[in-house]
This record gives C-alpha cells, sequence and structure tokens, in this order.
C-alpha cells in the first residue's frame, strides 16, 4: 500500500525511452525487410523505394538507436529524433511516388502518417510544426504532376489533417487538464493493477504510476515503486490492506479508512476506488499533524503537562468509575510536597519545577502497576489504589518515605508529606474519604513542617557552598570574628547565639544568584550588580520561612546598609540600621577584605585596617569601629584567621 523502504523500478521516463528504442529498431528492420520483399515478389521495380536509399534510412534509424546508449543527448530527446526520423522516411516516399508521376500515392502516404502523428504528439508547437510540415511536403510533392483528381484527394487530405490536428488540439487540453490535477494534487496519487490467484483472489498488486504528491509523502520516488508488486517491496507488511483493496477492485465498491504506518511513522488518510476493472486508484493524504495534535490535545486534557502524571480531572473520573464498578476496597494517598514556595521563592519557578519532578518519580516508584499517580494541585499528588486494604495504603506510603530517604542526597532535598485513607465498601462516602486522607496529611505535614524547613535551609546553605569555595573559608573567618566582636561588646548568650547565626547564613540569599555572577572574575555590568543586590531580600524571605531564622531576618534583609544611608536594600541609616547589621557589616568587609576574591586580590592586614578605619561614619558605626580595631589587634584571634 504505502512504501515502506527505497525501491528500484521503471519509471514512466524509462518506459516511454523503452518503447522508442523498440520502434527504432522495428522501423530499422521494416525499412529493409520489405525492401528485400518487394525484390523477391518483383525484381523488376515493385519497390517504389531504392535499395540503397532503404538502407541509409534504415541506418539512420540504427544510428538514433545506438545514440540512446552512448550519446546522454540524444537519450534525452529520443523522441524528438524519432519524429524527424518518420518525417523524413515519409517524405523520401512521397517524394519518389511524386517523381514517379503518382501524386496518389503521394497523397495516400501522408494521408496515412498525419493522424499518426497528431494522435502521438502532445507539444503544442511541435504538433503545428509537423502538421504545416506534413501540408508543405504533400503539396511540392503533388503540385508538379497535379491534375483534377488528384486536386480533390489534397481537399481530403488538407481536411483530414485540419480535422486531426484540431481534435490532437482539443485531446491535449483534455488530457492536459487531468495530468495537471494528477501532478500537481497535493494528495498522494497512485494507480495499481490487482493480481488474483488461479481461484480469484487477491494475492498482490502492482504500482502503475504515482504523483509527486505521493513522492513526497512516502519519501520514495517514482522510480523506485512503478512496476513493482507489493509483495516484493514491503513483503512484511503487503497484507495488512491486501483484501480491502481487492474488495475495491473486483467489485467497485469505494473504501475511505485511516491508517498508521510503521514504517513512515505517519498517520495515513486513504481513498481507494476502481476506475476499470482490476485496477484500483489509491488517494492518499497525510493527517499526522492532525493526529499528533489530536493526541496532544487528549493527553493534555488527562495528564499535567510538567510531571507527566495524570490529571485531578482524569483521576477523579477513575474514582467515580471504580466506585460505581463497586471495585472496592479503594484507598487513596493525598501527597504535598514541603517548601516548594520557598524554593519558587529563592531558586526560581524551575528549581520548584525540578522539585515536582522528583516527587513525581518517586510516587511512581511506590505505585503498584495499575495504580493511578495524578498532580493533585500545584504542590499536591494524590495516588488512586484500586481495591488495596488499609493495611496495604499504609506499606505503600512507608515504602515512599524509604524511597525518599534512600534518594541520592544532592543540594535540594526532597520532603513530601502525605496522608491516607481506605473506602472498605460502597457504604463509604468517597468524598469523606478524600477529606480524611487530606486531614491526615495536613497533621503529618505540621508535625513535620519545622524539620522540613530546617532541611530545606540546609541544603541552600549547601548549595551556597557549592557554587563558591571562596565563600565558605570567607563564611568561617566570619563566624569567629563577629562571636569574637559579640564577646567584646558584653553581649549576653542569647544575643550572641542570634549573631553568631547571622554570621553564618547571611549569605544565604547568594543561592539565587547566578553561578557566572558571582564568580566572575572582572567588574560586574549594572544588570549583574541589580542581581547581586537583591541577595539580602531573597535571604530574609528565607528567614522567615523558617521560625530558627525568624530571628536574624532583620538583620539579614539590612547587612549591607551604610551608616550614612547610602547602601541597600532600603538605604535606612545610623542607628536604624539593627546592631546586628552594623556589627556584621564590619567583620564581613574586614573578612571580604584579607581574602581573594575573583574580582580582587586579598589585602594585607594593615590596608583592610585602614579601610574600616577610613569608612567610620561612612560605611560603618564609627563607635563599633573603635571597638573593632581594638580587638584586631589581639594576635592570638589573629592566628585564628583563615588565610
Amino acid at each position: 500500500m504505502v512504501p515502506a523502504q527505497k525501491m528500484k523500478g521503471k519509471s514512466a521516463a524509462s518506459f516511454s525511452l523503452f518503447i522508442f528504442r523498440v520502434l527504432c529498431a522495428v522501423a530499422a528492420t521494416l525499412y529493409l525487410f520489405f525492401g528485400i520483399g518487394f525484390r523477391l515478389l518483383d525484381p523488376f521495380g515493385l519497390d517504389p523505394l531504392p535499395m540503397l536509399d532503404r538502407v541509409i534510412i534504415a541506418a539512420g534509424y540504427l544510428l538514433v538507436l545506438i545514440g540512446s546508449y552512448l550519446i546522454p543527448f540524444i537519450k534525452r530527446n529520443i523522441g524528438d529524433f524519432m519524429i524527424v526520423m518518420v518525417l523524413v522516411s515519409f517524405a523520401h516516399l512521397a517524394f519518389e511516388l511524386a517523381g514517379r508521376e503518382d501524386d496518389i500515392g503521394a497523397i495516400i502516404t501522408w494521408l496515412m502518417i498525419i493522424p499518426l502523428f497528431n494522435a502521438l504528439l502532445y507539444h503544442y508547437r511541435r504538433l503545428l510544426a509537423v502538421n504545416l510540415a506534413f501540408l508543405i511536403i504533400l503539396a511540392i510533392s503533388t503540385l508538379p504532376g497535379l491534375h483534377a483528381h488528384s486536386i480533390w484527394l489534397m481537399v481530403v487530405a488538407i481536411s483530414i489533417t485540419a480535422a486531426s490536428y484540431f481534435m490532437a488540439l482539443a485531446r491535449r487540453a483534455s488530457t492536459e487538464r487531468y495530468e495537471v490535477l494528477f501532478a500537481q494534487s497535493p494528495l498522494g496519487i497512485a494507480l495499481h493493477q490487482m493480481i488474483l490467484d488461479s481461484q480469484g483472489h487477491p494475492v498482490d498488486f502492482r504500482y502503475l504510476e504515482v504523483n509527486q504528491a505521493f513522492e513526497q509523502i512516502t519519501g520514495h520516488t517514482g522510480s523506485m515503486v512503478v512496476g513493482h508488486v507489493v509483495s516484493e517491496l514491503f513483503p512484511e507488511s503487503y497484507q495488512s490492506n491486501l483484501d480491502v483493496f481487492g474488495k475495491v477492485a473486483l467489485t467497485g465498491e469505494s473504501v475511505e479508512f485511516e491508517v498508521y504506518s510503521a514504517e513512515l511513522d505517519k498517520y495515513l488518510e486513504i481513498k481507494a476506488y476502481r476506475p476499470k476493472q482490476m485496477q484500483f486508484i489509491t488517494i492518499i493524504k497525510d493527517i499526522t499533524r492532525r493526529r499528533k495534535a489530536e493526541e496532544n490535545l487528549k493527553h493534555s486534557m488527562t495528564h499535567d503537562w510538567l510531571t507527566g502524571l495524570y490529571s485531578r480531572r482524569f483521576f477523579e473520573e477513575e474514582l467515580s468509575r471504580l466506585a460505581k464498578e463497586g471495585l472496592y476496597p479503594i484507598s487513596l494517598i493525598i501527597a504535598d510536597v514541603n517548601g516548594l514556595k520557598l524554593v519558587n521563592d529563592t531558586l526560581g519557578h524551575q528549581s520548584g519545577d525540578v522539585l515536582l519532578k522528583k516527587a513525581a518519580e518517586v510516587l511512581l516508584r511506590a505505585a503498584r502497576e495499575g495504580d493511578i499517580v495524578a498532580r493533585w494541585g500545584g504542590d499536591e499528588f494524590a495516588m488512586l489504589l484500586p481495591q488495596a486494604t488499609f493495611e496495604q495504603v499504609s506499606r505503600i506510603s512507608d515504602r515512599i518515605q524509604k524511597i525518599i530517604d534512600s534518594t541520592e542526597e544532592n543540594a535540594l532535598n526532597l520532603s513530601i508529606s502525605f496522608g491516607y485513607s481506605t473506602a472498605a465498601d460502597a457504604a463509604t462516602d468517597i468524598a469523606e474519604t478524600i477529606k480524611r486522607a487530606e486531614d491526615h496529611m495536613y497533621r503529618r505535614k505540621g508535625l513535620q513542617k519545622r524539620s522540613s524547613r530546617k532541611s530545606l535551609v540546609q541544603s541552600l546553605q549547601t548549595m551556597l557552598q557549592d557554587k563558591s569555595q571562596e565563600m565558605v573559608q570567607r563564611s568561617n573567618n566570619v563566624q569567629m570574628l563577629t562571636e569574637a566582636f559579640g564577646r567584646q561588646l558584653g553581649m549576653q548568650d542569647k544575643a550572641l547565639h542570634e549573631l553568631t547565626l547571622l554570621a553564618a547564613i547571611h549569605d544565604i540569599g547568594n543561592v539565587a544568584i547566578a553561578e557566572a555572577v558571582m564568580n566572575k572574575p572582572g567588574p560586574l555590568t549594572n544588570d549583574e550588580w541589580k542581581a547581586m543586590r537583591r541577595h539580602p531580600e531573597i535571604g530574609y524571605r528565607i528567614a522567615l520561612a523558617s521560625l530558627d531564622l525568624v530571628p536574624v531576618a532583620e538583620g539579614i534583609l539590612h547587612h549591607h546598609e551604610w551608616w550614612d544611608g547610602t547602601g541597600y536594600p532600603q538605604g535606612i541609616k545610623g542607628m536604624a540600621i539593627p546592631l546586628q547589621a552594623r556589627i556584621l557589616a564590619i567583620t564581613d568587609s574586614f573578612c571580604a577584605m584579607i581574602t581573594d576574591r575573583p574580582h580582587a586580590k586579598a589585602q594585607t592586614f594593615t590596608q583592610a585596617k585602614l579601610e574600616i578605619h577610613q569608612g567610620a561614619g561612612k560605611h560603618f558605626d564609627p563607635d563599633l569601629v573603635d571597638v573593632f580595631l581594638k580587638m584586631i589587634e589581639d594576635d592570638s584571634l589573629v592566628a585564628k584567621l583563615q588565610l
């Protein structure tokens, strides 16, 4: 039916070339055969043509035949050469007859050839040129011996010529319309010949002709198809539609159907009808794009685009179906991804999408064959377990947690809270079953909330450290100096603990900054600076998401504010800046100065202390600067720094 592999065969052009070669050979043979035959019957003049002329014309036909094999130009234009040879041979015969004062024979000769040429020629200009040549040669060959009855013959000849010429034009115009429709149709068209066995049953069919659209749809040219039987071309798949096409060819009953071709990886719409007995035509339309669009639309209605899981709509339809069919017990698991909003707010929605996909993979691994896993909402999932008891769903929930715990840890750890419930029989309300599963999930989420947020913050810290090794060394120095500074200021244990915690996580907002920006060796662009200056606000949101970090959230937000109000993000100044942030501003700046960074080499202690001193009253709280510079004179403290 449809080509499945590359094939060899004779196209219509190669078949025409073969016919012309046969005609050349036949013409040469007949010219010599009739010459010999005439001479055997009457050695004294029955043949109107000299034998030498016959040999020359026969040689001309043979030269055209041989040239079509050796000379590409003759091969491409063998039809034109044939026309010339036929004109020459018939003109020669007409002149020979006229030379014998046999103008009737000349006219009859032309009456033989004119309709023949008009039947064969299709090209308009060639058709006109040949007919004019006929009339001119006819006139030249008959006018010298013109008499009354030959005039009537000439009138008849001219009438026949004109009639056959205009009939040929009409036939050509009609044929051309169908050829244009066939050749330029956007639909693939193929003509086939049905082959029957001795009992009259279809066993095969042969390609007779195909159009350009067929070649484009299948990817195979006519030369690969025409002349070959389908069993030769597609030995594995030709039987699939043989009976259908056989019925068309035998009964004339048209068919229309759609089929998927695995060989072409395409969907095809096929119409088949019978033009005459034992033949059928297939009209093929490539509907792959439409079918795939329909499949995508159908898939989008039943599946979640991000995770590939079933949609909530499909889940609810299946749940309703199971309940109606009485396939109890029916168990449900409702799961929620912890910390998704925090990840979206800090790392962006792409990172949040990664977390959702990981959750989907975990649930699919835990599900049994036949269970339905769906995206229930933004950060929620649901599992439908047909004919699963409460004990079975409990074991599956344990399996989910084990898979999460055994998953190879990376920077962004997955945490899921889930609850489950079972409808034992039809007496149990399905809506109530869903509510029980959700309530169970929310209770577990409340218990896990603090630990999951703490784990997520730790994951973010790990991600930040992985982005920049320089930041790990600098962070350790900042923590050590900040704790010492707090003790120097006489801070109590609770305040000192919070200050040390701030020193440890103050740059956590950098987790949302691109690594290429953080580690850029040269100066940052304006856009890159804008991105970097977002990190206090991002860190502030992260801290607010964890109860343990709420006390240092304000310190994170303001640790880049300046004493004179020229800092960021809010531009506050003086004592309006929290004490934690004013302390951290000094220790963080000092540690940055004495550490190698991508865009600046480390300064000496003397240079760093001088720069801190110069920043007093502008960048830093001047009273705190005095305390810090005295503290840093302690050699034992300096020795603890990681340089």
